[in-house]
């Protein structure tokens, strides 16, 4: 026989709020440092319009820009 069991997975989404970004990633130019301002901003910019080519995630990563 199959074992069952009853699992709450389906009210998950109705318990939890989705969490938002916590975590931002964006190209830099080598050598540079970025500042804990620029991150600030980095992670409002994904927060608010999700990844783009300026702040980005682990799950949706953009490629680097051509060096100039």
């Amino acid at each position: 026989p199959r074992h069952r069991c009853h699992s709450d997975h389906g009210v998950f989404s109705q318990i939890f709020d989705k969490m938002d970004f916590h975590l931002v990633m964006w190209w830099i130019e080598e050598g540079r440092l970025p500042t804990a301002e620029e991150a600030r901003l980095r992670l409002s910019l994904l927060q608010e319009c999700g990844p783009t080519a300026s702040a980005f995630t682990f799950a949706k990563m953009f490629p680097a820009p051509a060096a100039s």
